[in-house]
């Protein structure tokens, strides 16, 4: 019984499959007709589009989370899809001739929060985060990223977390420059004491040893602030630029060649089914 059913499937399969070669030798012209002027229809799509280059920025936050940065990106991504040039130049500083060149913005953190929390070595990447656009020219990119860069530092938590970094780093180099002045002065007396001692004890020489290794400390923790200093009065500092492709990222070639290969096709068949009601309905009962 299972058997006989397997030979009825096979016939049927193999009486399908003759039949489908069938319609393709008969309808061969159509197809060939078909693929011609879609492909056509593909390359004229692909030739009329203006080219879009797709390019990424990464850049570090030093008040702000990735997630706070993404947050406050969505409003300027929205304003760039509803073109509202007003309101982008005066938040951004970018002209409208910039902004009709960007097609695309979308901006993300670095690495999710579900990876970062699995991170204990770095968690200074929840301050990384990614811009990612597409422009129709590359070469305002440049200008693209000085006004992403103006719009979110100019924003007005944003400034003040900026303040209120500078004034707490420039208070703990006061507070440093002070600690490395008493400690000087003390082993300066301590050098005169020496001196004037013939009786060098093992402690005193301990205590010595102890606050230049102390001054040390303090004059490399000096040099740290020192150099958060230089970037303290900015919240942004990128990482990596905008990478000025010249090959373009879309319309892809391939793609609107196949869909225009798919659309005309599809209306060949439709004109097939139509072909068929057609005749059916003029046939007499």
């Amino acid at each position: 019984m299972t058997q006989n059913i397997d030979k009825i499937e096979k016939v049927d399969f193999l009486h399908l499959l003759v039949e489908f070669i069938r319609f393709i030798k008969k309808q061969l012209l159509l197809i060939l007709v078909c693929i011609t002027i879609g492909l056509g229809m593909g390359f004229l799509y692909y030739s009329q589009q203006p080219p879009l280059f797709k390019t990424q920025m990464s850049a570090f936050s030093s008040n702000l989370t990735s997630e706070q940065i993404v947050d406050l990106m969505q409003d300027l991504s929205r304003l760039f899809k509803e073109r509202d040039y007003l309101q982008i130049y005066q938040k951004s500083n970018l002209s409208e001739s910039t902004v009709k060149k960007v097609a695309s913005m979308e901006c993300k953190p670095y690495v999710s929060l579900e990876t970062l929390n699995r991170v204990e070595d770095d968690q200074k990447l929840d301050q990384i985060f990614l811009v990612t656009v597409e422009v129709k020219d590359v070469s305002m990119l440049d200008s693209l990223e000085q006004g992403i860069l103006y719009y979110i530092e100019n924003n007005s938590y944003v400034k003040k977390r900026v303040s209120l970094n500078l004034v707490g780093i420039e208070k703990e180099m006061e507070k440093v420059e002070n600690e490395i002045k008493d400690l000087e002065t003390l082993k300066f007396q301590m050098q005169n004491l020496l001196k004037s001692n013939q009786n060098k004890s093992n402690l005193f020489l301990s205590d010595m040893g102890n606050i230049s290794s102390q001054i040390i400390a303090l004059y490399q923790k000096f040099s740290s602030l020192k150099y958060s200093r230089q970037f303290a009065d900015r919240d942004i500092r990128i990482i990596k630029n905008f990478a000025k492709f010249k090959k373009k990222s879309s319309p892809s070639l391939t793609l609107s060649l196949l869909g225009g290969m798919i659309v005309s096709l599809s209306l060949g068949i439709l004109y097939l089914i139509v072909k068929k009601l057609m005749v059916l309905l003029n046939q007499p009962n």
